[in-house]
């Protein structure tokens, strides 16, 4: 029994997983501010350009959760600037952050240069904003442009083109969504967030999903349940909307289980093969389609079930614009983002990528447990309050619980610098060290913990220092040698490990050290001259261990 909307939403009000809407207003006056310092910017760069201010126009358009009004408290909002051909990636970074560290609320403004999407970093009234950017082939670019026109990735170069996926997933996904069926997928969305992030599967470095590859399989099961709720009133809707197109879906994507073999590319653009080409905020618009309750319970029956590898494909077919040879990449197989994916989800528009690339078998055997148990919980009928389901469907993960045997990575660092950058770091690398960790055929499944334990120690001596840095104690020791005090910034990363059943019953010793070898030659070989204050180490810890660590980490 799974109860209302109404019930659900003031839960997550109650708990303040949702904002306010004094809340949520501080979100839009926070846009506010940042679209009321684009006159200063395009005067900058009219001035540079030896240009007219009036000539062109820039856009802020937010994207992601905020994007979609699918966001929870204290979650963070992507804006994307676009830009005229006349302004460079340059003039964003020197002159919009010069103009964002003039502003008396804007505070820890940070350049991130070297990333395979550029942003400029900030933080306005508590609230974390991500800004990324993209020069369009145009003058000037319109309030109501449509980032689905093609015609605008012609010429684009790579990290444009990069930047502009974000953006333009989400404008797919706004087209897509009848506005009458928004607050129940809105809705389903943010408890699917919630949910994820409180039994540990929600970051994509670690192997899991994150925001964007949660809301695409969402996305999916609303298409699916969609295409059974309409299918007796097709031809009705139809007549009444002979000006709008036909909608692929109802034909070719009501298919439950694609599979990569029937992925061939198609000779249209993104926005003809996708699934409902008629735009969901058109002024036709159906009565709702859904309901919150059967969208939700929809998500972790299909998703509980489904048999990967096989693909999850939100468009009739894998989108490519005019001109694009076809050659060798008409199956997901031949596209090297695809390849040996245990869990492929397929971006819609172009250029596809994988939505969920450092899945390993361990990550994906508990996703697909975490979600039966969801599955599980909603369809029960052994709660006698509402309160009561969702507070077991919402109970964090007790990892203290659920395994007994842990392998502890510590990364240490001599400055914040380092260890901000490793604590960033470590969780790509962890993925490695999972698929080291499946190799030994004693190990059933090595279960990456998404919170990592920081701490700050203080050491007298070198040998305090050595000790830290291996992963121990220092309570109960005695400084050895001479005083050299100093300190470390220390974070603790988790991996539970569960074991074949025929080494529990024989409690088998498993040797781990060419695992702990070879992952530590992979870190070294990561590692230059800045890093040489940085050390990392890997131990294997008990139950009791785990809860001293916690207890003793910064929170």
């Amino acid at each position: 029994m799974s109860y209302g909307e109404a019930e659900w939403r003031n839960y997550l009000l109650n708990h303040r997983i949702i904002e306010t809407q004094s809340e949520a207003k501080r979100r839009d006056a926070v846009m506010g501010l940042l679209r009321s310092l684009l006159p200063s910017f395009t005067r900058l760069c009219a001035t540079k350009n030896n240009q007219k201010q009036d000539d062109f126009d820039c856009q802020l358009l937010p994207f992601g959760s905020y994007g979609l009004g699918a966001h929870v408290a204290g979650g963070d909002i992507d804006v994307v600037m676009l830009a005229p051909m006349s302004i460079r990636r340059s003039d964003f970074i020197q002159f919009f952050s010069k103009i964002l560290k003039s502003q008396p609320r804007v505070f820890e403004v940070e350049i991130v240069a070297h990333a395979s999407v550029p942003i400029i970093k900030c933080v306005i009234d508590s609230i974390d904003i991500d800004i990324s950017f993209i020069t369009l082939q145009m003058t000037s670019v319109p309030v109501d442009i449509d980032l689905l026109n093609d015609n605008f990735l012609h010429d684009m170069e790579g990290t444009c083109l990069a930047s502009a996926d974000g953006p333009r997933v989400n404008q797919f996904i706004l087209k897509h969504i009848y506005p009458n069926d928004m607050p129940a997928f809105v809705l389903a969305l943010q408890c699917i967030k919630h949910w994820a992030k409180q039994r540990g599967i929600y970051n994509k470095p670690m192997g899991y999903l994150n925001g964007g590859s949660w809301t695409l399989l969402l996305v999916k099961t609303y298409f699916l349940k969609r295409s059974q709720s309409t299918s007796n009133n097709i031809l009705e809707y139809s007549q009444t909307s002979r000006s709008a197109r036909s909608s692929p879906l109802l034909t070719s994507d009501i298919e439950s289980r694609p599979s990569s073999s029937a992925s061939a590319y198609s000779t249209t653009n993104s926005a003809s093969s996708s699934p409902i080409a008629t735009p969901a905020n058109a002024f036709l618009s159906p009565a709702r389609t859904i309901t919150f309750i059967s969208l939700l319970e929809s998500f972790y029956t299909i998703w509980s079930s489904w048999p990967w590898p096989d693909p999850v494909i939100l468009t009739k077919s894998i989108p490519i614009i005019l001109g694009q040879p076809t050659s060798d990449t008409n199956t997901l197989d031949n596209i090297e983002d695809f390849r040996d994916s245990l869990l492929p989800i397929v971006t819609p528009c172009y250029p596809v990528n994988n939505a969920s690339p450092f899945v390993t078998k361990s990550t994906l055997a508990v996703m697909t447990k975490e979600l039966q148990r969801a599955d599980h919980i909603l369809k029960s009928s052994d709660f006698a309050r509402p309160t009561e389901m969702m507070d077991k469907f919402f109970k964090p993960l007790n990892l203290v619980k659920e395994y007994k045997h842990f392998i502890k990575v510590t990364v240490s660092c001599d400055t914040g610098k380092s260890h901000d950058i490793w604590s960033r770091r470590m969780k790509t690398y962890l993925p490695r060290l999972v698929q080291l960790l499946e190799s030994l055929e004693e190990v059933k499944i090595a279960r990456p913990f998404t919170q990592s334990y920081a701490s700050c120690a203080h050491y007298r001596t070198r040998y305090d220092k050595d000790a830290l840095r291996h992963g121990e104690e220092l309570a109960e020791m005695d400084s050895i040698g001479p005083l050299e005090p100093g300190s470390l910034f220390i974070n603790c990363f988790l991996i539970g490990l569960e074991f074949m059943d025929h080494c529990k019953m024989n409690e088998t010793l498993v040797d781990m050290s060419e695992i702990n070898e070879d992952f530590s030659n992979q870190i070294d070989s990561r590692m230059n001259a800045k890093d040489s204050d940085v050390f990392v180490h890997l131990d294997a810890i008990k139950r009791r261990q785990v809860a001293v660590l916690i207890q003793n980490s910064v929170t």
